[in-house]
């Protein structure tokens, strides 16, 4: 693999060299480089049929294909998202193949997702499928299934004054005396309902995060909405959200999950446990959640359906970290 001259971002406290233009808007780094993303030559393509299989996900495509392989050959990993593109990471590096022009918007998606998040759990930094805001120098973040609300709340935090550390990867450092949130990049991915009390009808005026979706890129920060965090800062506490619906939903509930239990929240809530699992990670990224859970307070946060109630969530909160 050749090192390009491209231009540098900051994302997840990593330096990025690039060759791609990312859609998303990502802040500017100054290098030198922590890792280098650049297109892939055909060669490198080539060498999948020599590689070895590591692991297949279980979700397929329409031709029968695992929608998620992994492969590895004597230097580095091969990571193949079948709609999107092919990775070839070695650490330092990252080769890309888009598989068409039109796959550029997931390719970018699966690289700021999954591929980084391996990246940084290869360095000893904690992936977790979160979002994260902040008041002054303190975090809290909010883990979740793939649309339980983590966005949603995390904009209705940013209408409080909050600002936004990170969306949807959690990149959590833990230092010797500090667990530190690493922030992510200045954009929100929110659907039309929040979006359009956020931001109004200029909600429509966002890009759509892909084809068919509903979606859309909110820029926060100078000239978006709300605010962004550009530097580290302390993660105080970590909430499991879960959706309430019905009579139950009178009250916002909250109860401590501690011991084991928060263990299999953090695991549950990672980013890449599979991908850990399949390359012989799974060992010493299981002693850092543990030591995770002993650092700071998991609680398991039950959040209403109706959005009206979003505001009650916010003060449950608040309240919860000043009590605290």
């Amino acid at each position: 693999m050749s090192t390009p001259v491209g231009h540098f971002h900051r994302v997840y406290g990593l330096e990025l060299e690039t060759d791609f233009d990312f859609a998303a808007r990502l802040p500017d780094g100054v290098g030198p480089a922590h890792v280098t993303f650049f297109h892939a030559s055909e060669r490198e393509r080539d060498s999948i049929r020599r590689a070895r299989p590591l692991w297949a996900s279980d979700l397929k495509n329409p031709q029968g294909e695992s929608l998620v392989r992994l492969y590895e050959d004597e230097t580095r990993e091969i990571l193949i998202f079948s709609n999107a593109a092919d990775f070839f990471i070695d650490g330092t590096s990252v080769g890309y193949r888009v598989h068409s022009a039109t796959a550029e918007g997931r390719m970018e998606s699966s690289f700021l997702s999954s591929v980084l998040a391996f990246l940084l759990e290869r360095r000893g930094v904690l992936a977790l499928h979160a979002s994260a805001v902040s008041r002054g120098s303190e975090a809290v973040a909010f883990m979740a299934a793939s649309g339980t609300g983590k966005s949603t709340l995390a904009a209705a935090f940013l209408m409080r004054g909050w600002s936004l550390v990170t969306d949807d990867v959690l990149a959590v450092d833990l230092k010797e005396r500090t667990t530190s949130a690493r922030p992510g990049y200045p954009e929100i991915k929110l659907g039309p309902s929040i979006g359009q009390r956020a931001l109004g009808s200029s909600f429509d005026e966002c890009s759509l995060i892909e084809s068919g979706s509903r979606k859309r890129r909110v820029v926060v920060g100078e000239g978006g909405f709300g605010n962004f965090r550009s530097t580290d800062c302390t993660l105080k506490r970590i909430y499991v959200l879960s959706r309430r619906s019905g009579v139950e939903e009178a009250e916002v509930s909250r109860s401590s999950v501690t011991g084991r239990d928060a263990v299999k929240e953090l695991l549950r809530y990672s980013f890449t446990p599979r991908l850990a699992q399949a390359t012989g990670m799974a060992g010493e990224r299981l002693s850092r959640l543990v030591e995770l859970s002993q650092r700071l307070q998991v609680i398991h946060i039950g959040v209403p359906s109706d959005l009206e109630r979003l505001g009650d969530v916010v003060a449950a909160v608040e309240l919860d970290l000043e009590s605290a």
